[in-house]
């Protein structure tokens, strides 16, 4: 790539007119692919962390820790960007102006401040999202009053106030819901691919864009299951009873209904991390997803395993180890790179057959 800036693999006037909302479809395509290349990665982070430097000292708290909001900034500019571009557009640059500190508790929640003192949401005239990154999770109370969870690697959107027949919310990732009824208003979550359609209830949604299914788990009430590929109009897939769970596969548009234990798509909330009899590239993507590492599957046996297991407060080495024990597996643990502002790329794992 040529021009003045010193940039190799990004083009800084791109992505100001994408943070200023004056970027073109192309545009957005473009940073989408940047996001997912590691080089252009890299210069996105630089480029916005001088963004951040270039903000007036009145524009956000004096307490904050600047290295540790940059570190979290880059979660969130990994955090299934390619789904953020194609649905509404992180305006990073307003998110940096607004965001005053970062809090990492002992329950490993992760929080934003507003200007407000607001936890976890990132609030203008249009509405807010709430970010649970990589190995976090978090909770949030909507609007309407209705509550609840985000899962590691997720984040959820939604109106500063519900207007018009519908209380809609937008997710990409997993979430659990404990929605206020009104009958009047139905609460509609929008994921890739389906809608639910709710009044009083309490379920649980799986939507992680590098999934190839989504699942809506049902604890009480009931719900509706919406096509929405078709623009014009939705097409019931089903409706779910307490202790039912929809699957919606997203290459075939199949749907399906299975009675299960719900406690085990919930779990999560409660910090358990639970492996019910999923094949081995699956369970690579939930422990990525939750100690925010890199795992790479270097045999393709293992994809044959299949593993049930639940995990409380194990640390990543310990379920590897376990993992190594039980199974034929060995794993070899890579040196972490670092980035020139000194932070650390994510932890990258390998795994290995091993008969031994």
């Amino acid at each position: 790539m040529t021009g003045k800036h010193k940039y190799k693999y990004i083009d800084p006037q791109i992505v100001r007119n994408y943070l200023e909302s004056e970027g073109n479809k192309a545009g957005q395509h473009q940073i989408a692919k940047w996001f997912s290349d590691m080089l252009a990665n890299e210069e996105l982070r630089d480029f916005t962390s001088k963004q951040w430097a270039k903000l007036s000292e009145n524009s956000v708290r004096k307490d904050y820790d600047e290295d540790r909001i940059h570190d979290r900034i880059h979660h969130l500019l990994r955090l299934e960007e390619a789904a953020a571009i194609k649905k509404d557009r992180v305006k990073i640059l307003r998110f940096c102006q607004r965001a005053a500190a970062v809090l990492i508790i002992p329950l490993a929640l992760f929080a934003l401040l507003n200007l407000d003192g607001s936890l976890g949401s990132q609030q203008n005239n249009s509405g807010a999202m709430i970010c649970a990154p990589p190995g976090a999770r978090t909770n949030f109370t909507l609007p309407d009053g209705s509550e609840g969870w985000l899962n590691v690697g997720s984040y959820l959107s939604f109106p500063a106030k519900f207007t018009g027949k519908r209380r809609t919310v937008k997710l990409v990732g997993e979430a659990y819901f404990d929605v206020k009824s009104n009958p009047k208003k139905p609460f509609i979550v929008e994921s890739e691919g389906i809608n639910v359609k709710v009044h009083g209830t309490t379920f649980n949604i799986m939507a992680y864009p590098e999934e190839t299914t989504i699942e809506v788990s049902l604890e009480s009430g009931k719900i509706e299951v919406l096509n929405k590929r078709n623009c014009r109009s939705e097409e019931s897939l089903g409706l779910l009873a307490p202790g039912e769970v929809g699957v919606y596969l997203k290459e075939s548009n199949f749907f399906k209904i299975d009675k299960e234990k719900i406690d085990s798509h919930t779990a999560w909330k409660e910090g358990k991390l639970v492996l019910d009899n999923e094949p081995m590239d699956q369970v690579v993507r939930k422990l990525n997803r939750w100690y925010n590492v890199e795992i790479i599957l270097k045999d393709s046996q293992l994809k044959d395993f299949a593993y049930h297991a639940t995990f409380v407060d194990e640390k990543l080495d310990e379920v590897l180890e376990i993992f190594s024990l039980t199974s034929p597996i060995s794993y070899k643990k890579l040196n972490r790179e670092k980035y020139a502002d000194g932070t650390y790329k994510k932890r990258v794992i390998e795994l290995y057959y091993d008969p031994k």
